[in-house]
């Protein structure tokens, strides 16, 4: 969450939020973190935001952009533009509490999410963790750890 004056909450997201630029000349920014707003009080609970920050650096979204609100646990964000849309990639534990599996979704310009809670994109049962994106003006190209 964006608290006035542009800080980060740091009781509700990650100290260390992504950022990504789309290629177009004074484009926006994408700031991508994870958010423990839906947390219970006995339960933390993270899962993925983010915010566009525009040329000028006004923050467009002050409560954020819910990426990904699935119930399971979601962390480790990155973010790359594409020129038209955003690629934001993530471990998530919904399907194994224990083993996490990386995520996507793209997020367009006008910061409207395109892949709901997200899409699978490694079919591997070991587990995943930490991925990277980046892109290249078209394509994008995800690495995993």
């Amino acid at each position: 969450m964006v608290e006035p004056g542009g800080r980060f909450s740091h009781l509700r997201c990650d100290k260390r939020p992504i950022v990504s630029r789309d290629h177009a000349a004074r484009a926006n920014y994408l700031v991508v973190w994870r958010d423990a707003r839906n947390s219970l009080p006995a339960v933390q609970r993270f899962d993925i935001y983010g915010s566009r920050i525009g040329f000028e650096g006004g923050v467009l979204e002050p409560n954020g952009i819910a990426i990904c609100t699935n119930v399971a646990v979601q962390t480790t964000p990155a973010v790359a533009a594409n020129g038209s849309n955003a690629l934001v990639v993530w471990t998530d534990y919904r399907l194994n509490t224990t083993l996490g599996r990386i995520f996507a979704s793209r997020v367009a310009g006008d910061g409207t999410v395109l892949d709901g809670t997200g899409l699978r994109l490694c079919s591997f049962t070991s587990a995943q963790s930490t991925p990277a994106v980046a892109g290249n003006g078209r394509e994008f190209v995800v690495a995993l750890g």
